[in-house]
This record gives C-alpha cells, structure tokens and sequence, in this order.
C-alpha cells in the first residue's frame, strides 16, 4: 500500500511542478515561481499539511482559493506574495468564520501551488485534491459549481492592497464576469478566495489525490 503524503517537502514541490504543468496542458500558467515561493515559505520553517481527502471531517469549512487573472502578466508584475493570503482573511471576516482548510480551485498550471503557499503562510492544511483536474477558464466550471455550491461571496486581493469582496451574485457565471472586471483595473493579477464548503460536500465534489 502506497504511503500517505502528510507534508509537502521541498522534494515534492519539485514533482508537483512537473504534475501540475502537465495537467495543465499549456493552460493555468507556470507552476515554477509558485513553487519557489513555498520553497522560501519552507525555509522559513514553516510548513505544509495535506490531509487525505477521505480523512477531512465533515464540519470543517474549507475554502477554494488561487490566483485570477492573466499569468502572463506575472513576467514583468512582481507579486507581493500574500494575495490569496488576504483574500482568504476577508472571507473569514465577511463570513464571521474561522477556516479548517484549503484547497485548490485548479491543480493544473500555476494554481497547484497557490493554497501551498497560503497554507504555509496561514498555518493551515491543504486538502488532497481540486475542483478541475487540470485548468480551466472560469469558475463556473469548478465541480463546486458544477455540484451546486454557489462560489459567492467570493474576496480578491492584489499586490497594492486593495481588496474587493463580491457579496452575492445571481449565480456562478456572474461571479466569473464581475471578478474578471475587477482583476483588469487590479492589473490582470489577484489572489482569488470563495466562499467556504463544508468537509462533506467537499468530500463528494472534489477530484480526489490530485497533490500526490
């Protein structure tokens, strides 16, 4: 029986580059400064937790997280490093709650390594597993959406300092469209953090082992 990933080691971050930009299939941006960017965040002592999609407890709130906008644009923008970190805060305190966990929106291309680097940055664990497979276009399209989860509210947060929280939304489709407006006047670049899933829908939405 395989072993279990219970940490990220920077020996993992390396092979999960290679997986990730493989599901990406040319999409989803490049996993590389991502990756450095949790390296430093390892070398900094701190850590990575995974847990195994099958172990998350049915109350935990779990929030989908990344980055939106055009990856391109990440050539010449330097980001700050904590988008989706503070992103992640202003859904908590919109919300009035505290997150268990985090998990990717995509692990294809670049978003493999976002909710890895918050996780190390916030302390908490990232969850096995994604809402694409690879990398998709827009959210809609995450099986959140797709199983009937309603992504709104959803908080962005770019390098500035700027933070823009969407309360609500008609549906998914319309979060997609407002989000994209304000990543332009962001610079095309911005931390992306949805409203939290409970660990048991989580559990039936999500595509599993998609880290390991």
């Amino acid at each position: 029986m395989a072993e279990v990933l219970r940490e990220v080691t920077e020996a993992d971050l390396d092979a999960i580059e290679i997986g990730a930009a493989i599901l990406g299939t040319g999409g989803g941006g490049n996993p590389y400064i991502g990756k450095l960017r949790c390296r430093e965040e390892l070398k900094k002592g701190r850590r990575i937790p995974v847990i195994p999609l099958g172990e998350l407890p049915d109350d935990a709130l779990v929030v989908s997280l990344g980055g939106i906008g055009a990856p391109v644009v990440g050539v010449e923008k330097i980001e700050q490093g904590e988008e989706c970190l503070r992103a992640l805060r202003a859904i908590e305190k919109e919300l009035g709650v505290t997150v268990d966990a985090l998990i990717s929106a995509e692990i294809g291309g670049a978003n493999s390594m976002e909710p890895m680097l918050t996780a190390a940055q916030a302390g908490l664990p990232v969850v096995d597993g994604d809402g694409m497979g690879r990398a998709f276009p827009e959210m809609q399209m995450c099986t959140w959406s797709i199983y009937g989860h309603r992504e709104a509210p959803g908080a962005m947060a770019d390098e500035k300092g700027n933070i823009v929280v969407i309360r609500d939304t008609p549906d998914d489709v319309w979060l997609e469209r407002i989000a994209r407006s304000v990543v332009v006047t962001m610079g095309a670049a911005a931390g992306l953090a949805t409203n939290p899933m409970r660990g048991d829908f989580v559990k039936r939405a999500a595509v599993p082992n998609t880290i390991t």
